[in-house]
């Protein structure tokens, strides 16, 4: 069920990238109905699915999970990127369309995995009345629904602020000021750290937590609670999740923070293995688990920060130069669609790696909180050992965010041979969280810096990460600028000393970044060709500049540099006469289309 929540993550990430149909031509309305008639086809695959495999979904339920999740993940890829059927919810001045857009693909999404559960519910259960393979679908859809609703409010907070000139979220995410970086930084830490405080009690609502009735184990366990100094509402049930063999905590204030046990662990383990769970989750809560998870989850928003100042410059020129030299792809679907796997890649890498790092530490540090309550260890042996057995005997099963259970049993033997292992995991724990915290102070530290230069560190910094910068983007670019720099030879017919015109167009085509424009790339070009001495290269490039140039939506700085330079080579009386003519007819035709609202230029 976990895997649905992975998936989910990427359905959001696709979402957040979408192009929102600039990529097709299809009317909004067509581009919808055809997505939608897919959408049905792939409803009906997945219950066929199920149905004729039947026999072997229980022994493979989780790949046919799987299988699941892949498709609905690539219809939505589908219908945002390729059809652009999301594109209705663009074609109106409603000031929510971004909500309104992601409400519905995630609906999709989540009614896909509701069928899922739906028609893979085992026989016995259409045995009996159709609410309970209903309800126990809707059960696993309420699972995964509090992972939604972060994103879905920031969508909302997006649409209300969009006209906010201080508080613009998607301008604040292009991080282009000091100001912003702060903001967005502030906010992203902030917001986590609200939902962690405020989201619980919503949450067990959500998974229709309900308290645990009162008798003589429940008040055992309450005893436990009041021994660990351990304040809480209730001790709760997680009745979403009554088929699973499992426990939790959330929250981290004790007016909103919950101990949840599914039904079928309350009624398959032991007593003395509950208490001992009980003491793993009151483990959590003391080591501060759960308000540290926040700033691991931000690390990579400050990774991905520095890795941008690193390569974006590359990154760019990059895709500025391979469309030039091949105008006839659609980098409109290309470009978002590369996005959305480099960056799904690095979240799930740092989910997996780096998050279950953590995750591994902190869930062995809860099994030993056993010691400091008093709870004897042989009982969180006993627990796991009843875990694995309860589950198939998946002792040796790998999780990527847990040891697997016979790591955990072993270690827990070991500590009670060795009893010292106990403080040298928490001094572990602790120096590696001190080394995590002074990373992320640096890190922090490193992506401030373009916006710190007149501080000293800050100033050497900048110039460091420029120079690798340049490094990265002169050597992994060269033989893209070798053959754009050939292209334009060709194409404009550049006829001169070759070798010259090649190094400066080479040149030129470097600072092909930063948001520059074809055009300003060109202008750049063209008074370079002038400087080397290519005054016919020059004046062939800047004609054609003004006949490609669109009669609006131009920057005046652009415009200002362009007339500059268009006059000074009309009055140059070395070039060639009919290119003077070609010039002087493009400037006058285009000059007559373009309409000047600003005085100066």
């Amino acid at each position: 069920m976990f895997s649905s929540i992975f998936y989910l993550i990427l359905v959001l990430l696709a979402i957040s990238l979408s192009p929102h149909g600039e990529t097709v031509t299809l009317d909004p309305g067509v581009a919808f109905l055809i997505s939608m008639s897919l959408y049905a086809v792939l409803i009906g695959l997945i219950c066929l699915q199920n149905i004729s495999f039947r026999k072997g979904l229980q022994k493979n339920r989780s790949l046919m999970l799987g299988l699941a999740n892949v498709e609905l993940l690539a219809f939505l890829i589908l219908y945002h990127f390729f059809l652009g059927g999301d594109q209705i919810f663009f074609s109106s001045s409603c000031h929510f369309s971004a909500t309104f857009q992601t409400l519905f693909s995630v609906t999709l999404f989540f009614f896909g995995i509701w069928t899922f559960h739906y028609t893979a519910s085992k026989p016995k259960r259409f045995a009996a009345p159709q609410e309970k393979a209903h309800s126990y679908a809707s059960s696993q859809v309420r699972f995964i629904l509090p992972f939604a609703l972060p994103f879905l409010l920031l969508t909302v907070l997006t649409d209300i602020f969009q006209f906010h000139p201080f508080f613009d979220l998607s301008k604040l995410q292009e991080m282009s000021t000091l100001t912003d970086t702060l903001i967005l930084f502030g906010f992203s830490l902030g917001f986590m750290m609200l939902l962690l405080i405020f989201f619980p009690p919503l949450i067990q609502w959500i998974w229709q937590c309900q308290p645990l009735k009162d008798s003589p184990f429940q008040q055992k366990l309450q005893k436990i609670c009041e021994r660990a100094g351990f304040k809480h509402p209730k001790l709760k049930v997680w009745t979403v999740m009554n088929q699973s063999l499992t426990a939790a905590i959330i929250g981290v204030i004790p007016p909103f923070r919950y101990v949840l046990f599914t039904k079928k662990l309350l009624h398959t383990l032991s007593a003395e293995a509950i208490e001992a769970i009980l003491a793993h989750e009151i483990g959590h809560s003391y080591r501060k688990h759960l308000l540290i998870y926040p700033f691991v989850l931000f690390g990579f928003m400050v990774l991905t920060g520095i890795l941008s100042l690193l390569f974006a410059q590359t990154i760019e020129n990059t895709l500025n130069l391979e469309i030039l030299l091949n105008p006839n792809l659609n980098w409109q679907l290309i470009v978002p669609l590369l996005f959305f796997l480099f960056y799904g890649t690095s979240l799930i890498l740092y989910l997996r790696y780096v998050f279950g790092f953590f995750s591994r530490l902190f869930e062995r540090q809860a099994d030993l909180h056993v010691y400091a309550l008093g709870v004897p260890p042989e009982h969180m042996i006993k627990a796991l050992d009843e875990l694995g057995v309860a589950t198939g005997h998946t002792h040796e099963h790998p999780s990527w965010h847990h040891y697997s259970i016979q790591q955990r049993i072993n270690f827990l033997h070991q500590t009670i041979q060795f009893p010292s292992l106990i403080e040298s995991h928490n001094r572990k724990v602790k120096k590696i969280l001190f080394a995590y915290f002074m990373a992320l102070f640096v890190g922090a530290c490193l992506l401030l810096s373009p916006w710190l230069p007149h501080l000293s560190p800050f100033s050497k910094i900048q110039q460091t990460f420029s120079h690798l910068s340049h490094s990265f983007n002169h050597s992994w670019n060269a033989s893209l600028r070798y053959n754009l720099a050939r292209k334009y030879q060709h194409d404009y017919r550049l006829t001169s000393h070759s070798a010259i015109l090649q190094k400066t167009l080479e040149e030129a085509f470097e600072s092909f970044d930063r948001g520059r424009t074809v055009e300003e790339i060109n202008l750049i070009a063209s008074q370079r060709l002038y400087k080397a001495g290519e005054v016919y290269a020059s004046s062939i490039l800047l004609t054609q500049i003004w006949q490609q140039m669109p009669s609006k939506d131009f920057k005046q700085q652009f415009l200002t540099q362009l007339f500059s330079f268009t006059n000074l080579l009309l009055q140059n009386p070395s070039i060639n006469q009919e290119a003077i003519q070609q010039l002087q007819q493009e400037y006058e035709r285009k000059m007559k289309t373009i309409k000047i609202s600003k005085k100066g230029i």
